[in-house]
């Protein structure tokens, strides 16, 4: 996974197979073992900037049944969100995301899911991992005074020119915020 511009790679199979707008895109590809051929790619972005900052993180993930989840920050309010996704609505001047595909299947039925994960504020997201239940934990950073806080830890510091850290808890099909703090 990564950052990619409009046409400078191929797309296979993927769920989004044009680059979204702007400059950059975030992009995922899976390769087969012995790297000699791209087995599945696909463009995840909207409108504006997905990563748009060059030094912004990508986190990545891969879970027992080899499906992809990576998480990032984009400044798209048409970033391509699931149906049944946590947050479907974009909530700040930039949100955090996660995205999930199967390279198993091909297009539409390749995004497990794709959600924001933002509030208010500056919000971006720089690595996950999942547990031995599925559920993808992410970590990153937050100036949001608002945000879909559960079971939240402490109160965000509210100053707007220091990020927060950012932890949060995503049940395996992104439609359960399970912690956030």
């Amino acid at each position: 996974g990564g950052r990619i511009r409009a046409g400078t790679v191929p797309i296979q199979g993927g769920f989004q197979a044009a680059h979204g707008g702007n400059t950059y895109d975030a992009w995922i590809a899976v390769f087969d073992a012995t790297l000699a051929a791209l087995s599945y790619s696909t463009y995840a972005g909207g409108s504006h900037n997905e990563a748009e900052f060059g030094s912004e993180p990508l986190g990545l993930a891969v879970d027992a049944q080899n499906r992809v989840a990576i998480a990032s920050a984009t400044t798209s309010n048409n970033f391509p969100v699931s149906v049944g996704a946590w947050q479907t609505v974009y909530a700040g001047l930039r949100d955090g995301f996660v995205t999930m595909v199967d390279p198993a299947q091909v297009g539409a039925a390749s995004l497990v899911f794709s959600t924001y994960l933002g509030g208010s504020g500056n919000d971006g997201l720089a690595d996950l991992a999942f547990d031995d239940l599925g559920n993808l934990h992410v970590g990153g950073s937050s100036r949001s005074t608002v945000l879909p806080f559960v079971h939240q830890l402490r109160a965000p510091s509210g100053d707007p020119t220091f990020d927060d850290a950012l932890v949060a808890v995503l049940d395996p099909t992104g439609s359960t915020l399970r912690f956030a703090s």
